[in-house]
């Protein structure tokens, strides 16, 4: 992601791998944002930076990822 400096990137690169071998199904996927959820200091403010992040990362990734695999099967399939 762009606005994090390759610098910072480091720490967030190792959990990523820690969390793609221990996740191998989208309920523990849940889970695991379910916990982190519930570490968040109750605060109508930080529900909202939480439910943020999530909805951006939701849109970022399927600008960067989805829509081009998308658009690669519409290519090679034809589109509906």
């Amino acid at each position: 992601m762009p606005h994090i400096p390759p610098k910072e990137r480091t720490g967030l690169d190792y959990i990523a791998r820690q969390m793609d071998a221990e996740i191998d199904h989208p309920g523990k996927l849940a889970y695991l944002l379910h916990k982190y959820g519930l570490s968040i200091k109750p605060g109508f403010m930080n529900f909202c930076v939480f439910f943020g992040a999530i909805v951006l990362f939701l849109m970022y990734f399927f600008m960067r990822v989805v829509l081009p695999y998308e658009r690669k099967k519409c290519k090679e399939n034809g589109d509906v």
